[in-house]
């Protein structure tokens, strides 16, 4: 927290802020917010490689939010809500093979030809294929939930425009 003196300069500055905001900034009484990370932006905050991570993982997040969470490149990948009981909140990737949130790009990557990922996860990959009882029950319902395929929502649309 800036000290007392400093705060009415801070608090005059953020009132007379006039330029142009980047999506990830907010202004506050204090001055400029960045909204990935809840800190006041000034040129130490801005250089920290933490900033750089939050800031990434949030333009990603955005990017995903506008574009209604298209399906990830895997097929046992889906973005699934963060609290189940609310369909509108958050969606972060998961894994329908381990049932595991995707927290790296390594823990659950791979295919089933080349497994790659976690101990758990390969072993996941080399026992749950496409086409077998477990995998058409549990990951294939599942990531069409979330992510219809091309086919299903060409199908849908035909079927609205015949009503």
């Amino acid at each position: 927290v800036a000290p007392l003196a400093a705060q009415p300069q801070s608090i005059a500055a953020s009132q007379q802020w006039t330029g142009q905001l980047e999506d990830w900034q907010e202004v506050t009484p204090f001055g400029l917010r960045c909204i990935p990370c809840g800190k006041v932006i000034d040129h130490c905050h801005l250089a920290t490689e933490d900033h750089a991570k939050r800031l990434a993982s949030w333009q990603e997040h955005m990017h995903n939010v506008k574009n209604n969470y298209p399906a990830p490149a895997l097929p046992y990948i889906a973005y699934l809500p963060v609290d189940e009981d609310d369909l509108d909140s958050a969606r972060w990737p998961k894994c329908l093979l381990c049932k595991k949130w995707c927290q790296d790009d390594f823990s659950h990557s791979g295919t089933h030809s080349n497994p790659q990922g976690s101990k758990e996860h390969q072993k996941n990959l080399r026992n749950y294929m496409p086409g077998e009882w477990w995998y058409d029950t549990h990951v294939t319902p599942v990531r069409n939930r979330w992510h219809p395929p091309a086919n299903a929502t060409a199908q849908a649309q035909e079927d609205v425009v015949e009503c």
